[in-house]
């Protein structure tokens, strides 16, 4: 098994934590639905 270092310190959380909001690919997705609901937001290959 390898061994995985953690790499997202304390140190990293403060210097680069406030850099990029608190959000997932999720809320992006949830607000442009609000923002839009009359327009199509997600796609498959299939279906468009």
């Amino acid at each position: 098994m390898i061994n995985l270092q953690e790499t997202l310190t304390k140190e990293h959380i403060r210097a680069y934590g406030s850099k990029w909001p608190n959000k997932t690919i999720l809320d992006y997705l949830n607000e442009a639905v609000a923002n839009r609901p009359e327009k199509t937001a997600i796609i498959d290959k299939k279906s468009r």
